[in-house]
C-alpha cells in the first residue's frame, strides 16, 4: 500500500525530492522507490561513495548535500 501511494505521489507532483541519509545508500531495503527516474534532486547529508552517486545520477536526480552553515 505505502509503496502504491508513494508511486501516485510521484507522478502527480510537479517536481520530486528524495530526502534521505547517508546510511541508505548501498544497502538493501524493504522501502523502494518506484520512479526514481522522475525526481530532480536527492538531498542527503553526506557525499555518497563515488560509485553510489554515480549509479544514482545516472538514473536522475542531482544529488544535493545539506548542510547547517548559512
Amino acid at each position: 500500500m505505502a509503496a502504491e501511494v508513494r508511486s501516485r505521489m510521484i507522478a502527480a507532483a510537479d517536481m520530486v525530492v528524495v530526502v534521505a541519509d547517508h546510511s541508505k545508500f548501498g544497502r538493501v531495503t524493504p522501502v523502494r522507490i518506484n520512479g526514481i527516474e522522475s525526481a530532480r534532486y536527492l538531498v542527503t547529508e553526506l557525499v555518497p561513495e563515488k560509485a553510489i552517486g554515480k549509479a544514482i545520477t545516472a538514473h536522475g536526480p542531482e544529488i544535493l548535500i545539506a548542510c547547517d552553515e548559512m
